[in-house]
C-alpha cells in the first residue's frame, strides 16, 4: 500500500491517491498538492529500499513508520492505514525541506563551478596522442593540469555523469589546442543525495607564455551546461 502510494504521488496521479486513501485524505490532497510534491519525489528517483522501522497500533487501523531510500536521498515517513486505506501520511520535516530544496535547485539548473585549481608542472612526458594539434617544440609540449569542484550535479542511479570540452588559445586568440574527443567522465555519487564532486583534466600548450583555458562543462544526466575561462601563464621549467 505504501508503495503504491509513492508511485502515485510520483506520478502526479491524484486519481490514483485517491483510491487508496480515506475520504479524509482525499478532501486534503487537491491536485495542486499532489503536483508539489510529485516534483520532488520524480527528482529523487527510484526506491531502492522501503524498509518498515515500526508499527503501532491504533484505534481502527496501524500507524506504520518507514525509512525510505530513493536514488537520491532518503526519506522517513510516517503512514496511518485505517480498514486498508491511507488514512494520513507525512514525511520527515526536516528531510523533506532539504531535499525539496535539492530538487528545485536541480530543475533551476544550478550547476556551478564552486572551486578552480590549475597548476603548471613542466613538460609532458605521457600526453594524450590525440591531444595537442599544434606543433609541439622538440623538449615536447608542456603540461597543464586542473581540477574542478562542482556543484549541482544530477545523478542517475548514483553515478554521476559529465563531459568536458577542452580549448586552449594563446595570447593572440590562436587555437593551440584542442583535444578530438571531450572527457567522458562517470563518478558515484559521495553519498546518497549529495550532489557535487571533484573532476581533473590535463591540456598541453606547445611552449612558455600566457593561454586561456576554455572549458565546456556538461552535465549528462541533467543536460545542463556551463562554460569556464581561466587565464595562465606557462613559464620555462
Amino acid at each position: 500500500l505504501t508503495r503504491a502510494l509513492l508511485a502515485g504521488l510520483a506520478d502526479d496521479d491524484a486519481t490514483a491517491v485517491a483510491e487508496l486513501s480515506t475520504a479524509s485524505v482525499r478532501g486534503e490532497l487537491v491536485a495542486a498538492r499532489v503536483a508539489e510534491l510529485a516534483a520532488t519525489l520524480t527528482w529523487l528517483g527510484a526506491i531502492d529500499e522501503l524498509g518498515r522501522r515500526e508499527q503501532q497500533a491504533i484505534r481502527g487501523g496501524v500507524e506504520r513508520h518507514y525509512r525510505v531510500r530513493f536514488a537520491r536521498g532518503e526519506l522517513e515517513l510516517r503512514v496511518t492505514v485505517v480498514g486498508e486505506r491511507v488514512e494520513g501520511f507525512e514525511f520527515n520535516a526536516e528531510q523533506w525541506a532539504a531535499l525539496e530544496l535539492q530538487a528545485r535547485e536541480a530543475s533551476a539548473g544550478s550547476l556551478r563551478i564552486a572551486s578552480f585549481v590549475l597548476e603548471t608542472p613542466g613538460t609532458e612526458t605521457d600526453a594524450d596522442p590525440s591531444a595537442a594539434d599544434a606543433p609541439a617544440p622538440a623538449g615536447g609540449p608542456l603540461s597543464v593540469s586542473y581540477s574542478i569542484a562542482l556543484e549541482g550535479l544530477g545523478a542517475m542511479l548514483r553515478q554521476h555523469h559529465v563531459q568536458v570540452r577542452k580549448l586552449v588559445f594563446d595570447g593572440s586568440g590562436h587555437q593551440v589546442y584542442r583535444q578530438r574527443e571531450d572527457d567522458d567522465i562517470r563518478f558515484d555519487q559521495a553519498h546518497s543525495g549529495s550532489h557535487g564532486g571533484e573532476i581533473t583534466g590535463r591540456v598541453a600548450v606547445p611552449e612558455p607564455g600566457s593561454y586561456e583555458l576554455r572549458l565546456e562543462i556538461t552535465d549528462m544526466v541533467a543536460g545542463k551546461s556551463i562554460s569556464h575561462r581561466e587565464a595562465f601563464r606557462v613559464d620555462r621549467p
